[in-house]
C-alpha cells in the first residue's frame, strides 16, 4: 500500500505560542502475511509540519489489520495507530501535547492532540498470499488536529464538608 500525502493539519489554541503539531504522512508501504498469525509489515514516512522533521517508521501488522507505533525516536509521546482493512485504511495520530500560554507564571496545560484520516486503496481483484495494496485513491486526505483536554476528577467531599483532591 502506497499512501503519497496524509495531513493532520496544524490549528491553534487562545495563544499564537501554543501551535498545535501536525504531521503529514507519506511512503506507506503495506505487505500483507499469508498466515494471520504471521505479523505482515507496514512503513511509512512522517513529516512534522512545525518543525519539518521527517522520521521513517515501521512497525509489525498484527492479524493483517493493526499497525501501532508507541512513540517516535524524535516524539515519544506520539502514538500512530494504522487500522487496515483490505481496500480501507484509518489512521490517528495521538500525542500528549503541554502548553505554556501568554501568561508567565500560568501552569502549563497538559492535552492530547488527535487527529484522523480515511483512506480507501487498490487492491488486487483476487486475495492473494503476500499482497500489497496501494493509495489512498482520493487526492489530498486530510487529518485535522484537536486538542482534547483530560477532564480533572472532581474533588471528593469528605463527611465533614472539607474537600480533598482525588
Amino acid at each position: 500500500m502506497l499512501i503519497s500525502s496524509c495531513f493532520a493539519r496544524p490549528t491553534e489554541l487562545s495563544s499564537d505560542k501554543c501551535a498545535v503539531p501536525s504531521w503529514a504522512v507519506s511512503s506507506v508501504n503495506v505487505t500483507y502475511s499469508s498466515d494471520t498469525y504471521t505479523p505482515g509489515t507496514t512503513s511509512f514516512k512522517i513529516t512534522n509540519s512545525l518543525t519539518h522533521q521527517a522520521e521513517s517508521l515501521s512497525c509489525a501488522l498484527e492479524f493483517n489489520t493493526l499497525c501501532q507505533v508507541a512513540g517516535t525516536p524524535l516524539d515519544d509521546t506520539l502514538r500512530i495507530v494504522f487500522w487496515i482493512n483490505m481496500d480501507y485504511a484509518f489512521v490517528t495520530f495521538n500525542k500528549t501535547w503541554t502548553c505554556r500560554d501568554t501568561i508567565p507564571f500560568e501552569p502549563e496545560l497538559t492535552s492530547f492532540v488527535i487527529g484522523n484520516a480515511d483512506l480507501h486503496l487498490l487492491c488486487p481483484e483476487v486475495v492473494e498470499d503476500n499482497m500489497a495494496c496501494t493509495g489512498p485513491i482520493e487526492e489530498n486526505v486530510v487529518a485535522n488536529g484537536e486538542i482534547v483536554t483530560p477532564i480533572p476528577e472532581p474533588p471528593v467531599v469528605d463527611d465533614e464538608g472539607s474537600e480533598d483532591e482525588v
